[in-house]
């Protein structure tokens, strides 16, 4: 759109989530649809968009806030056995840093081995 200080020549994109913020440059006014890519996922980013024009950069718009998708936990740390008894052994582990989304399940594998394994 066209304002009172002449054409757009572009738009600035805020987009900031809970550790940081950034800002993309999309040159020309006719440029109106932006793809952000290499996000977090299960993360709640907010973005605003101003428009810019020789005269200077316009108010922002309102917020939107979008979640992205979940996808695959990272890997679970601090894994420790204790309390063997005969016909068992007791696990514990920690949540993984990077969980991705919400943890439903843990996959939980194992198998005999001789003690030099």
């Amino acid at each position: 759109p066209s304002g009172q200080n002449g054409p757009i020549t572009g738009y600035l994109l805020y987009y900031t989530n809970t550790t940081f913020s950034d800002t993309i440059t999309v040159i020309g006014g006719e440029n109106r649809a932006y793809t952000l890519t290499e996000l977090r996922p299960y993360t709640n980013y907010t973005v605003t968009v101003a428009a810019y024009n020789d005269a200077g950069t316009g108010p922002t718009s309102d917020n939107r806030t979008q979640q992205t998708e979940q996808a695959e936990p990272g890997v679970v740390s601090n894994l420790m056995s204790s309390g063997s008894d005969v016909d068992q052994i007791s696990i514990t582990w920690n949540q993984p840093s990077m969980p991705n989304g919400i943890i439903i399940m843990y996959d939980i594998r194992y198998r005999e081995s001789d003690n030099n394994d």
